[in-house]
């Protein structure tokens, strides 16, 4: 017939089995709430930058300006031959820049706030944007 396990063993097997059973889900929790980012190191930098030879810088319209006149004259300077979307509230037209960057175009503002988003695309598929609110009356304050 079978011997009884001495509790002193059977108490043994309980504490290893406790440890063991422990370390696995201490594993399992590390596992599932280690971040993998954490883990790698950039010592190259970051992985893109701002193109050093592309700009877009805007000389008219100023921001937040009132006009009393709907027509206004949007003009800048960018990189040579690059494309140029102006997007407004009801329309997006497409221009290209001069050989030498610049550009201008006269466009027409709807009564009240008008949202101008000016975005510039080099042919290396770069690309900036600058924003400008313009707010337009009929009646002169």
């Amino acid at each position: 017939m079978l011997k009884p396990l001495p509790a002193f063993i059977f108490i043994l097997f309980i504490v290893i089995a406790g440890i063991i059973g422990s370390g696995y889900l201490a594993s399992i929790y590390h596992i599932l709430n280690s971040n993998p980012i954490d883990s790698i190191t950039f010592s190259q930098g970051p992985l893109t930058s701002e193109p050093v030879s592309f700009n877009l810088n805007l000389s008219s319209p100023e921001n937040n300006s009132l006009l009393f006149d709907p027509d206004i004259l949007i003009q800048g300077a960018t990189s040579p031959g690059a494309t140029i979307i102006i997007s407004l509230d009801s329309e997006d037209l497409a221009l290209e820049a001069s050989s030498n960057g610049n550009f201008s175009t006269t466009i027409t503002l709807s009564e009240g706030v008008n949202e101008l988003l000016i975005t510039s695309f080099d042919k290396d598929g770069n690309s900036k944007t600058e924003s400008r609110t313009i707010y337009y009356s009929k009646e002169k304050i």
